[in-house]
């Protein structure tokens, strides 16, 4: 089967593809994707929304603690660290980039936290940047997991 082959019958499964994270600018959506590492996007949106109520902007998260930040995380688990990532990505975002999210792969791999994969789950959604290689990852992840099942089904 060609690529093109396979893009065409993903587009014909997935018509209408959409992000579930909840955000309202390019930083809430950021940190949202930061946040559902090992959870689940329904979890991340419920802790954001009092999250960016009480910290509206990449100024605010910037300037707050830690300890101010894991009571709201705390329901989404790794709230420790989660909530260490999101000061130091705000903080590296309001001193390199004046409070403007980077649009740029290797800018946005340059932050604390954000690794390939993050970088281009942002791009793809704010940017609508085509992500075929995090589509093909998804896909082959997909793969894999219904082989593990299979083999639990056969044993």
């Amino acid at each position: 089967m060609e690529n093109k082959e396979i893009l065409d019958l993903i587009y014909k499964m997935f018509p209408n593809p959409h992000c579930e994270l909840e955000y309202f600018d390019d930083f809430s959506f950021l940190c949202a994707v930061v946040l559902s590492a090992q959870t689940t996007d329904k979890a991340v949106n419920l802790v954001t929304k009092p999250l960016f109520l009480k910290y509206p902007t990449v100024f605010d998260i910037a300037s707050s603690s830690e300890d101010e930040l894991i009571p709201i995380l705390r329901p989404i688990g790794l709230m420790k660290n989660k909530s260490h990532y999101l000061i130091k990505i705000s903080k590296a975002i309001v001193e390199g980039y004046g409070g403007k999210v980077p649009h740029d792969f290797n800018e946005l791999i340059k932050l604390p936290g954000v690794g390939r994969k993050t970088a281009n789950v942002f791009l793809a959604e704010i940017d609508k940047r085509p992500a075929i290689a995090l589509m093909l990852f998804l896909v082959t992840y997909l793969i894999i997991l219904l082989l593990r099942l299979i083999r639990m089904l056969i044993a």
